[in-house]
């Protein structure tokens, strides 16, 4: 039987950081967990920028996803994600692409809606993967300054 509406609720949901393909310098992926868009150094910075590189988030608990938002610095910046994909799923063996697109280099915070559908039937995740393609500046490692998740959270 399906759960009713009741059993869900929007929240901003709490993540950690499971693992990551690299980091420049003081730029470790840790950083992405506060937002400080005035803080040169508040960002993941990638120590190259290949198609190999990701930060893999864990929800602290198992959620329909939403929503997810970025925050970026003060001012536009040639390492914000121009492109970049993001998967899902309850193992990292097994994730599905639920966006492609990119953000706008400027300050403002964007905020873009994911679901995670297999033949119609919304699938829950437990991890959200993060792989940057194209920074704006051409040949610039990539960076992600903050980044917060609204979801449908749903209480097994």
């Amino acid at each position: 039987m399906p759960p009713s509406k009741q059993e869900f609720t929007e929240v901003e949901l709490p993540y950690s950081i499971h693992s990551w393909s690299s980091y420049s310098a003081d730029y470790h992926p840790k950083n992405i967990l506060i937002d400080n868009p005035s803080e040169q150094s508040s960002r993941w910075s990638s120590e190259e920028n290949n198609l190999l590189q990701f930060i893999l988030l864990r929800l602290e608990q198992v959620s329909l996803i939403r929503r997810i938002t970025f925050g970026k610095y003060f001012k536009a910046h040639i390492c914000n994600l121009k492109e970049f994909k993001i998967y899902g799923g309850l193992a990292i063996e097994h994730m599905m692409e639920l966006f492609h697109g990119g953000l706008n280099n400027d300050e403002k915070k964007e905020h873009f809606s994911i679901t995670c559908k297999y033949k119609e039937l919304e699938v829950p995740c437990k991890f959200i993967k993060i792989v940057p393609i194209l920074a704006w500046g051409s040949n610039f490692n990539f960076s992600i300054w903050y980044c917060t998740d609204v979801c449908f959270l749903k209480f097994f």
